[in-house]
């Protein structure tokens, strides 16, 4: 039997519950670059290799394609449609200068 969790709230979610599954895709937003194309001509094995090469070096380029899973039970499902990128929790407080 396969097992599911909240990736939120860490709660394990019963048979018998909704589960929600988002994908998210991050790409550079340059005008050349198609994630259709990307897929097609995407070598799976070289990049496993750059990425264990990052690992022992820390490399300063910029990002490339990255694809994200997440599974969610109802209610952090409900809050994440709300607030996607989760600006209502990353309001800064204000110190006061006293």
């Amino acid at each position: 039997m396969i097992r599911f969790c909240c990736d939120l709230c860490h709660r394990t979610l019963q048979q018998h519950e909704n589960r929600y599954v988002v994908r998210m895709e991050v790409f550079p937003g340059s005008e050349e670059i198609h994630p259709e194309e990307l897929e097609a001509d995407r070598d799976h094995l070289a990049e496993l290799n750059q990425l264990l090469e990052g690992l022992e070096q820390e490399e300063a380029e910029p990002p490339g394609c990255h694809q994200f899973r997440y599974d969610l039970c109802e209610q952090c499902y409900r809050r994440f449609v709300r607030d996607p990128l989760g600006r209502e929790v990353s309001v800064p407080f204000k110190i006061s200068q006293n």
